[in-house]
């Protein structure tokens, strides 16, 4: 199901002209790739095929990008515009700082849906950002929205990419324009838009004449390229202004309470089946956002660093008098935090490793799905929320604390939100999904977890989950 709303676009007012003094400076997208992980049991489960696959760029030797499924990777051409802000000083990226602009790419893909004999050619795409209005700290609570066309109708919205996270890296190892392959380090100017869904939205789904693929996702991505610095006039959307990030993990004002609660949960989605049904088994994802309503930051680090969040994930069965768990995921490792204000206004927005008082920061389906930041649940602990890397799944040999396992081999449905396919749709049942966030020295644990319920149905190929409406539940 659908789960990042289209913005209302506003047109830009407001002029600036950078100058090599300024602490925030505009930089543009020059060379790089975009790189697209397809989610194969999605596909084959809606009924799309991939085609005339014409790959113009190498993938990575890096753990997250030697996984199973199809990963494409595809050339950015010459001439992008894509413009975001750089904090000089932080060396990392301007929250609500993306400008707009977009890059196209050389190669690309066909779209097919056999039923129907309709596909939309993706040679050429181009992933664009769009204007929105945001004003960032107290102001209204849209994100950075990203879509991706057909060189055809560049100016249509086939896929939007939804809960794109904007860094400057130098972890995962892609460097575009230095001529070195990947594997190598990444430079400081290396800018990454990662992690986003990729999401079907209504105009795609009638080119192919598929009303029902509105909101699926079916595989994520990200954008590595190469910047440089840029000079002359940028605009930004109407009423944004430049907000200086905040210092991660200490009081923001001389706060005290630690507290984040689960403030939306989205619907829940099929992302992978095996066997033969009634005794196969489905792989479910599902939404999740996180809501900052203490006054304290919160650390929000990546693996292999310990501060950071989990999300666990469950499906339960009431009937005949018996409520019963029927799916359970391994635990979702958090590693990078928007500044959204989903929940309340964001006032202290963040580059990424903590979340801000006021902030909220959202998983898509596609991203909770990523057996690249599942582990095992027993290795958290559940009174104290906390996690320790030596020795754990992701450590692997030798015991050092450094990441040697990609979650790869784990097939469509493995570590995922799995159930068995005779524990659904059954008739007098009731059914429901729930999410928890684990978070360390959270002092209000009872609004960290929610659920939603849910109604499903078998089509002959996958699993279709309905609920009535999107949010946060007890």
């Amino acid at each position: 199901m659908k789960t990042c709303r289209v913005p209302i676009l506003v047109v830009a007012l407001s002029l600036f002209t950078a100058t090599a003094q300024t602490q925030i400076q505009p930089v543009q997208a020059q060379s790089g790739r975009v790189v697209l992980h397809f989610l194969d049991g999605a596909l084959d489960q809606l009924g799309l095929s991939l085609e005339q696959l014409d790959v113009t760029a190498d993938v990575g030797t890096t753990m997250d990008e030697t996984m199973e499924g199809t990963l494409l990777a595809f050339a950015i051409a010459p001439g992008a515009d894509l413009m975001v802000l750089k904090d000089r000083e932080q060396k990392d990226f301007q929250p609500y700082g993306v400008l707009g602009g977009g890059v196209d790419v050389t190669g690309g893909f066909y779209l097919n849906s056999p039923s129907t004999g309709k596909g939309v050619d993706f040679n050429g795409f181009r992933v664009h950002a769009e204007d929105v209005h945001n004003d960032g700290p107290g102001g209204k609570p849209d994100p950075d929205y990203f879509f991706m066309s057909s060189a055809a109708d560049p100016d249509a919205r086939d896929f939007l990419l939804c809960y794109v996270k904007v860094l400057f890296s130098q972890d995962e190892g892609y460097e575009p324009g230095s001529g070195a392959g990947p594997g190598e380090h990444a430079q400081p100017d290396l800018l990454r838009i990662k992690a986003w869904d990729l999401i079907i939205t209504p105009e795609l789904a009638h080119k192919l004449g598929r009303q029902d693929l509105i909101g699926e996702t079916i595989g994520y991505g990200k954008l590595d390229t190469d910047v440089a610095d840029y000079y002359g006039e940028w605009s930004h959307p109407e009423g944004q202004n430049i907000f200086t990030p905040g210092t991660g993990g200490g009081s923001f004002t001389g706060g005290s309470f630690l507290d984040v609660k689960l403030g939306i949960l989205s619907g829940l989605n099929s992302v992978g089946h095996t066997g033969s049904f009634p005794n196969g088994r489905v792989g479910m994802s599902m939404s999740t956002t996180s809501c900052n309503v203490g006054d304290l930051n919160v650390k929000w680090l990546a693996p292999m660093q310990e501060e950071h969040p989990g999300i666990a994930m469950q499906v339960y069965r009431e009937m005949d008098n018996r409520f019963e768990q029927v799916g359970v995921s391994w635990i979702k490792h958090g590693f990078f935090a928007l500044s959204s204000s989903q929940c309340t206004p964001c006032q202290n927005p963040s580059p990424g490793t903590f979340l801000g008082v006021g902030c909220s920061d959202t998983y898509g389906s596609g991203n909770n799905a990523d057996r690249f930041w599942l582990g095992p649940r027993d290795e958290w602990d559940s009174v104290s929320s906390t996690w320790t890397c030596l020795g754990s799944y992701f450590d692997g040999t030798p015991v050092d604390c450094v990441r040697d396992e990609n979650g790869n081999g784990n097939g469509s449905v493995n570590h995922r939100l799995e159930g068995f396919d005779y524990d659904f749709d059954l008739d007098g049942a009731k059914y429901y999904y729930e999410a928890m966030y684990l978070v360390s020295s959270d002092q209000a644990t009872n609004n960290n977890i929610g659920s939603r319920e849910c109604t499903m149905f078998w089509t002959g190929s996958t699993w279709i989950f309905q609920t009535a409406s999107a949010g946060s539940g007890n």
